[in-house]
């Protein structure tokens, strides 16, 4: 899933994750020097990432949390854009 994500993002001129990963550290609150997928994992695991090699099981609820996560960064852009719009 990661390998799929950085190739969109490369594909789109770096737009699409542009501030994922500081959106992932303040919600964290550190880990700017991480990689999105590292501050990811500790998002969606919290207790702790589980020992390798994943199950089905433990791979789906990662991916599941990714998609999650993303689709929470992008209604958090679109609220954004929404408040931009009110102030013009």
């Amino acid at each position: 899933m990661v390998g799929f994500l950085n190739g969109y993002d490369v594909a789109s001129d770096r737009v699409l994750l542009d501030g994922l990963r500081e959106w992932f550290a303040a919600k964290l609150g550190y880990g700017t020097n991480l990689v999105y997928w590292v501050l990811a994992k500790k998002l969606i695991f919290p207790d702790g990432c589980p020992e390798e090699p994943w199950s089905p099981a433990i791979e789906q609820q990662a991916v599941a949390g990714l998609i999650g996560l993303i689709d929470e960064y992008f209604d958090h852009l679109a609220g954004d854009q929404e408040g931009r719009r009110e102030t013009v």
